[in-house]
């Protein structure tokens, strides 16, 4: 159980990053509750051998994943978006969930799945430090470059650059590698984003899911 502490997608050999869209199903409730045809018609395409990772790729993901996980652990997965885009509310987009809020709901459903252990995938560095404040040692990440949004004025994790070479294409790798492990996890507690449809598509079925339904950005009564 947890307990509390005190005080971009690929197609092809191409890794997407910063920007566009590869069509990913729509962020319904139907549709990520499975009640629809869409969902499955992406996973014929992933039997298809049509959205292959490439060799190196899918074994440096797991490579990642192994070393993060120890056998026997139950982990909850966990897609948050970040500050930039809760501070930007972008019309007709799907509300993302008040960090408090993300974290209650992961402490109670980690309590009822019986899990140990958190996968955080997030760009934002804030969000990392909230969830390892109150969980410690249970919550593990990717090696990544987190964005600080506080100190970089609410720009977006796309537009901001960072002083690596290849910035782009590392940070499409690393998002890839955080919703590849998540699509591997049995229970998961997301936002509504792309990415959560993608890792939708790419899972073979979770064990446990729960999705927050809290309305679109400037649209009233609409889920």
């Amino acid at each position: 159980m947890l307990s509390r502490q005190s005080g971009g997608g690929y197609t092809g050999s191409i890794i997407l990053s910063s920007g566009g869209s590869i069509g990913v199903p729509s962020l319904s409730y139907n549709d990520l509750y499975e009640k629809t045809t869409e969902f499955s018609k992406w996973r014929n395409l992933l039997d298809l051998h049509v959205l292959d990772l490439r060799e190196d790729v899918e074994k440096h993901i797991e490579n990642i994943r192994r070393s993060l996980f120890n056998a026997g652990d139950n982990v909850i997965g966990v897609l948050l978006r970040g500050t930039d885009y809760i501070s930007r509310k972008l019309y007709n987009h799907a509300i993302q969930p008040p960090i408090e809020l993300a974290m209650t709901t992961v402490y109670q459903k980690a309590k009822e799945w019986g899990c140990n252990k958190i996968f955080l995938a997030t760009e934002d560095k804030s969000f990392v430090e909230a969830f390892k404040s109150i969980f410690g040692n249970q919550v593990v990440t990717v090696p990544k470059v987190y964005t600080d949004f506080r100190a970089n004025n609410g720009i977006s994790h796309a537009m901001y650059v960072n002083d690596r070479e290849n910035d782009y294409y590392l940070k499409g790798l690393e998002y890839l590698t955080e919703m590849v492990i998540l699509s591997k996890c049995e229970n998961v507690v997301m936002g509504r984003t792309s990415g959560t449809a993608g890792v939708n598509m790419m899972s073979k079925g979770f064990k446990n899911k729960y999705y927050f339904f809290l309305g679109r950005y400037g649209v009233v009564g609409e889920l």
